[in-house]
């Protein structure tokens, strides 16, 4: 028997590996994180990520909302061989989750990205997604998925600003 209900608000944060980040960039997105633990426990009945095995955001806001937070939390820990267990998971995120935030480092690839994918398939259900993309200095919010624009009518009336 599932204790979470079909109307529950469920937040998935999804990010790229470990191996991936600088130290300021690792910094960068545990204080968002941090900062937004008050609104994560009065928006979300509960919350959920990938359980990476190379470690990264999935590990960092894991280990957060275990700390911190008094929701409960689920664990999509990659089972079977890879690549496809990776693919399954994702897909697994994306039906559970109702709301998906995802980080990843300046220069990464919004195409070659597991996160992304976990992204794309939350966007092809019509749930909410947004995307960070974490600097030394700072993130910025992106519409960019890689292989489309998710709201081009936004994304073109920033360009012309």
């Amino acid at each position: 028997m599932s204790i979470i209900n079909k109307g529950s608000r469920r937040l998935i944060v999804v990010g790229a590996v470990e191996k991936g980040w600088t130290r300021d960039q690792k910094y960068i997105v545990v204080k968002n994180l941090v900062d937004n633990i008050p609104n994560i426990k009065k928006s979300f009945d509960v919350t959920g990520s990938g359980r990476s095995d190379q470690g990264g955001v999935d590990i960092w806001f894991e280990k957060l909302m275990q700390i911190f937070a008094e929701i409960s939390f689920k664990a999509f820990p990659p089972i079977g061989e890879k690549p496809q267990c990776y693919y399954t998971r994702n897909q697994k995120m994306a039906d559970w989750g109702t709301e998906f935030w995802g980080f990843l480092p300046e220069n990464k690839s919004l195409k070659k990205s597991g996160t992304m994918q976990t992204i794309r398939k939350a966007d092809k259900q019509g749930k909410k997604t947004r995307v960070y993309i974490v600097s030394s200095t700072g993130f910025f919010e992106t519409e960019d998925r890689g292989f489309y624009i998710k709201n081009p009518s936004l994304q073109q009336r920033m360009k012309e600003e």
